[in-house]
């Protein structure tokens, strides 16, 4: 449940963009931050103290794409840097990242840059 300074503080930061777009500086770095963790929109919402919804609003309006995105993002570009400087396996780096599914990461590794982590790797290291 929201408290009522909460749903006040939402409703102020609507109306202001520039507020706004100081919470989602915070919100973003604090997704940079942990990344790597089971992160969900609904437990970013939680740790701020805003609805899913606003959230979401602030990723669309500002960003052009949804929180999950800008996850899968994140973690897609630390897995290249990984594939790239490392000898850790596919698996340990999905699991570095914050997929506890290998199978979930290369699906949307293949679907982001059209190759598997391990095509990925193997053409990175010629």
């Amino acid at each position: 449940m929201y408290s009522l300074n909460a749903t006040i503080l939402i409703s102020t930061e609507l109306a202001t963009p520039q507020m706004s777009n100081n919470t989602l500086k915070k919100i973003l770095h604090y997704i940079n931050k942990h990344y790597n963790e089971n992160l969900t929109l609904t437990s970013i919402a939680e740790h701020f103290g805003f609805s899913t919804s606003y959230i979401t609003k602030l990723f669309r309006n500002f960003l052009g794409k949804g929180t999950v995105d800008y996850i899968n993002d994140l973690r897609l570009t630390a897995a290249c840097e990984y594939l790239i400087s490392s000898n850790y396996s596919i698996g340990e780096i999905s699991n570095k990242i914050g997929y506890t599914n290998q199978y979930y990461f290369n699906r949307l590794f293949k679907k982001k840059y059209g190759v598997t982590p391990k095509d990925f790797r193997k053409s990175k290291n010629l």
